[in-house]
């Protein structure tokens, strides 16, 4: 008899399988849709407009979220939804954690309408797979034909079965407008790094400088020390020059810290052939190891970093200052980046840094953008799923989009003053007060200018800032980020963004390493859940993650060069050994089913025989001043500035 994986996760977490495995439906290739006729549109009709005629007392559906995530329930957002859907949601998340709630669901029988789940949670897949969730695109078929799944989304995320069990978010879809932005972002201390590059344009001759460029590994180096020893402002006794994201030892192939610098030292996922490798069998992975021990044994990465575990440690070399180079990712940082950035006092402020390999070849930076964050689905327990898929069609559209990000839109008189709301259907519930957008004449989104003040921090006493925040949350706006398409706000002609210059800081942080990056979809969950290895194949990659986390450590800490390549030699044995080879087998199955679903010929972009190594675009070279004179980045090691966003400041 095949084993139910799910039922084997719930008794080792729970001790409580109760009836599950049996699909209550027929399995997801069998379903029984309600006896309910089918919606038909007229031209120019939306699903969710039909509610009433289908429902006219309106529904009442449960919502658990299996992430922390706080929706105000009596927000101007959450009331429009209702009006436009008939739909009240009683809305439940894994705040506070706590007991395990989706599990215990599950093991009870006791799903509610509607489940909020991580996409890589193999409970999700296996709950498809055994007939607990609708297929949405089945049930848009019937009830709500405008809903309208991106194709590329429907390839990535439909089942083996062709059916797509849920809407995500945060899914870059590469079939609307689309914007490349690394995830990482390797950061440097400007003034540091101003004084060295100084120093190289007028100190060295100029048939020496390349052995100074601050972009290769030994010209870093010379960077740190030359730092180290000639900046008046460092203090040696806390100098850290080079600091990796939190050296948390439990994934990413023993630690979480070197994913990023991986990337920067352009380690291959895939050989010359086209097929899934493992990054630490390659010769740049090994290099970046015998480099990070060099760092180790000149006292440039020191103990206190190999123990950073958690971002707020790394956080606070920032925030002080101490830290040179930060390789992680800014977007975790925000706060520490900020206070260092415009405290009154030394202010100390850090930018984007390229680093590349031994080779010189360009980093390959992943992508911001996702394949989806949770996935949003009706269960086997719903009602009236003819109806909560209306309210699914209405999240994912255009103008439920809108709602959710920037809330109800204003009508304005020829001044551009607001006079009221653009929805008249919904004058009658809500008031002009209420409507926090409009287009101006120029067709672009625009905040209402009682929402910019709302939101400003300038000459704002305590008092007023907590009173704002409570109106701000009234609103609630970005609260409902279950069916977030980023590529639709990108698609928006909004103009400059009405930001504080502290969030215009971080947000500019990675823009000029844009040039670098590149999608990582066809990297993540190569694992199949639904074959009969997978839990055997999840136990292999704990276990290889526990066998190599101390000898990254080893590695790294060794007292010669020579000794890294005995450790590595002795710890790759020990991986063969614990089945890796059965892993990266795995891998390389779910990776060719990846490249085939979506057309792939190479996943590696250094492998594509196209591939064009980047350059700095016109008037996208770092320049500044300094005492009458202007310096030029004549390294890229800023990469190119002309990704930078303007913004409307709001002080």
């Amino acid at each position: 008899m095949k084993k139910n994986p799910l039922k084997t996760i719930l008794a080792v977490a729970l001790a409580l399988v109760t009836a599950f495995g049996v699909a209550a439906c027929g399995g997801s290739s069998g379903w029984k849709y309600p006896d309910r006729a089918n919606t038909v549109l007229g031209e120019g009709e939306f699903s969710w407009e039909k509610w009433k005629q289908e429902c006219p007392d309106g529904l009442t559906i449960n919502w658990y979220c299996d992430v922390n995530i706080d929706i105000n329930a009596q927000s101007v957002v959450t009331r429009v939804i209702k009006e436009k859907t008939g739909i009240t949601v009683n809305f439940d998340s894994k705040i506070g954690g706590g007991t395990d709630k989706l599990s215990v669901m599950i093991g009870s029988d006791t799903l509610p309408d509607v489940i909020s789940i991580e996409k890589s949670d193999q409970r999700y897949f296996q709950l498809a797979n055994d007939g607990y969730l609708f297929p949405v695109n089945g049930l848009g078929e019937k009830w709500a034909p405008t809903l309208k799944i991106q194709q590329d989304i429907y390839n990535t995320l439909a089942l083996k079965d062709g059916n797509v069990y849920g809407l995500p978010s945060y899914y870059y879809s590469t079939d609307e407008t689309y914007k490349l932005q690394t995830n990482g972002g390797m950061m440097i201390r400007r003034d540091w790094y101003e004084a060295y590059m100084e120093h190289v344009i007028d100190s060295v001759p100029a048939a020496e400088q390349s052995e100074w460029d601050i972009t290769s590994p030994q010209g870093l180096i010379k960077a740190m020390i030359w730092v180290r020893d000639n900046v008046p402002s460092v203090k040696k006794d806390v100098y850290n020059a080079f600091v990796l994201d939190p050296f948390d030892t439990t994934k990413n192939n023993g630690n979480q810290g070197l994913a990023w610098l991986c990337q920067y030292w352009a380690v291959p996922y895939e050989n010359e052939q086209g097929e899934y490798i493992d990054g630490i069998d390659t010769r740049q992975y090994k290099e970046m190891m015998k480099w990070l021990n060099q760092l180790y044994r000149e006292g440039l990465l020191t103990e206190n970093v190999l123990s950073n575990t958690a971002t707020s440690e790394v956080g606070k070399l920032i925030q002080n200052g101490n830290a040179f180079v930060v390789c992680g990712s800014p977007q975790n940082y925000p706060q520490y980046l900020m206070n260092a950035a415009f405290r009154e006092k030394d202010p100390v402020e850090y930018v984007s840094f390229v680093m590349k390999n031994n080779d010189g070849d360009d980093p390959v930076l992943g992508d911001i953008g996702g394949s989806g964050y949770t996935m949003s689905c009706i269960t086997k327990n719903a009602k009236r799923p003819d109806i909560i898929i209306k309210l699914f069609d209405y999240l994912w559209s255009d103008e439920g989009q809108l709602l959710c990000r920037y809330g109800l839109e204003g009508k304005t008189d020829a001044d551009g003053n607001i006079i009221g709301l653009k929805d008249e259907t919904l004058a009658s519930v809500f008031e002009t007060k209420d409507a926090t957008w409009y287009y101006n004449g120029k067709g672009e989104v625009k905040r209402t200018e009682d929402y910019l003040k709302l939101s400003a921090t300038k000459d704002v006493s305590d008092e007023q800032k907590e009173a704002n925040q409570a109106e701000l949350k009234r609103f609630g706006l970005d609260q409902w980020t279950l069916f977030n398409r980023p590529n639709f706000y990108y698609a928006l002609n909004t103009g400059k963004k009405a930001v504080t210059r502290q969030a215009a800081y971080v947000s500019n942080m990675k823009l000029p390493l844009t040039m670098y990056s590149t999608s990582y979809y066809i990297t993540g969950n190569l694992i199949n859940v639904l074959e009969d290895d997978y839990t055997e194949n999840v136990k292999i990659r704990d276990k290889m993650n526990t066998i190599w986390s101390p000898i990254v450590l080893s590695m790294i800490q060794a007292t010669d060069s020579g000794k890294v390549d005995a450790i590595f030699e002795n710890g790759r044995k020990r991986l063969t050994s614990n089945k890796h080879d059965v892993l990266y087998a795995a891998y390389a199955r779910g990776y060719r089913i990846k490249k085939q679903n979506q057309g792939i010929t190479w996943g590696y972009p250094h492998n594509d025989p196209n591939y064009v190594t980047k350059t700095i675009s016109e008037g996208g070279v770092y320049t500044w001043e300094k005492n009458g004179k202007t310096y030029t980045d004549i390294f890229g090691a800023r990469g190119d500035v002309n990704y930078y966003e303007e913004y409307d400041i709001v002080e």
